[in-house]
């Protein structure tokens, strides 16, 4: 067919290069793959980073190395001392605390050198957190990498981190206050490391979500087991309670209270339980009573993974077995650590590895959940 006599003809070279500049079937697809598996690690990282706070800060709470730095200083914290004046300097402020004037009277400077490292770590770890965030984040969102609906979240993790530092001051600063407190209030204790863990859950979570495209976690979610849905959720629910009550068992030191098991003291409930009044500041105030919480706790947590377990082997989904596998592997191996802790006196790499093996459950239980939440085949459990 001849052509129009005004119709413009593009040089072949032109043609070519339309053509190759032209997307491929699919591609605007991968790319926003490819942009989300990016935000994933990004978040993947620093939910790693949340745990190795969290372990460093067990080490630290271990060598009572918590109250060696006395000032919070954001900035100008993150060199440590250097000179040997400025050693001096730091230890005559450590002096003035109770936890110095009560217990430590004759510590050393090399000792004082040795917690205030924990402590100059414990920080220095959180400070690059921050940077982790900050850095990444700006990028991606100038790039336009974050997928809708995902902003906001990442925003508020980015607050509930920076409030971390100042829960974290606060904690510190309850140590520092008054003449009869040689060391930090285990409510706050508390409330710091619970915070810690929601971060490192849901960080952990949203990973997994933006690692599959959203079209597929919105087919697979309506196939999933709203029973087995249900009971993990439960059970993930009674995990964090029983990290909080661990929490409040450093706090208190009430491990090295009963090195006695499966019995306390040589009785089912300490002798020395529920002396407090009112009754309910037992449970937070009182180390015979939290420790016993902490223990009948991990036993209904224990009964819980073994039914969830059970239930996941019923599963049509292969991967929700094998995700359930990890949480009972990772369930029996913490049991294992607590109960040498208690009956060994406490060793310490033990202990702080107890507190690691909390993070590696939680992040293997939400894993499983995510699994039952949104599985990848039809075929999933019988409720």
């Amino acid at each position: 067919m001849s052509r129009l006599v005004f119709e413009e003809v593009a040089p072949e070279e032109e043609v070519r290069r339309r053509a190759a500049e032209a997307p491929r079937p699919g591609e605007a697809d991968r790319i926003r793959a490819r942009q989300r598996r990016a935000v994933a690690i990004w978040l993947f990282v620093m939910a790693a980073l949340v745990a190795l706070v969290a372990a460093v800060g067990a080490a630290t709470r271990l060598a009572e190395a918590g109250l060696s730095i006395v000032e919070w200083a954001p900035i100008k914290g993150i060199l440590p001392p250097f000179s040997e004046a400025a050693w001096l300097a730091e230890f005559e402020k450590y002096k003035l605390i109770p936890q110095f004037t009560e217990s430590d009277q004759m510590m050393t400077l090399a000792e004082f050198k040795g917690i205030y490292w924990w402590e100059w770590a414990h920080r220095l770890v959180g400070r690059l957190l921050g940077v982790v965030f900050f850095i990444p984040f700006v990028f991606f969102a100038v790039k336009k990498w974050i997928p809708a609906g995902y902003m906001g979240r990442i925003l508020l993790f980015g607050a509930l981190g920076a409030f971390q530092g100042v829960l974290g001051w606060w904690m510190v600063s309850s140590g520092l206050e008054g003449s009869d407190r040689v060391r930090v209030a285990p409510y706050r204790l508390m409330a710091h490391l619970g915070l810690a863990a929601l971060l490192f859950m849901f960080m952990l979570w949203t990973a997994l979500s933006l690692l599959r495209p959203a079209h597929e976690l919105l087919a697979a979610r309506r196939g999933r087991s709203k029973g087995l849905m249900a009971f993990a959720g439960a059970t993930l629910t009674l995990l964090s309670l029983q990290v909080l009550a661990g929490a409040l068992v450093a706090g208190l030191q009430a491990g090295w209270q009963y090195s006695d098991w499966p019995m306390m003291g040589g009785s089912f409930f300490p002798a020395e339980g529920a002396s407090i009044s009112p009754f309910w500041r037992n449970f937070f105030e009182d180390a015979a009573t939290t420790q016993f919480l902490h223990r009948m706790l991990a036993y209904c947590f224990i009964g819980m993974a073994v039914v969830f377990w059970m239930r996941a082997r019923r599963a049509g989904h292969a991967e929700i077995r094998r995700r359930a596998n990890w949480v009972l592997g990772l369930t029996l191996t913490q049991v294992l650590i607590g109960v040498t802790i208690l009956t060994h006196g406490m060793p310490f790499w033990l202990s702080v590895g107890h507190q690691v093996f909390a993070f590696a459950l939680m992040g293997a239980f939400v894993w499983a959940k995510h699994e039952v939440a949104y599985p990848r085949e039809e075929k999933i459990a019988r409720a």
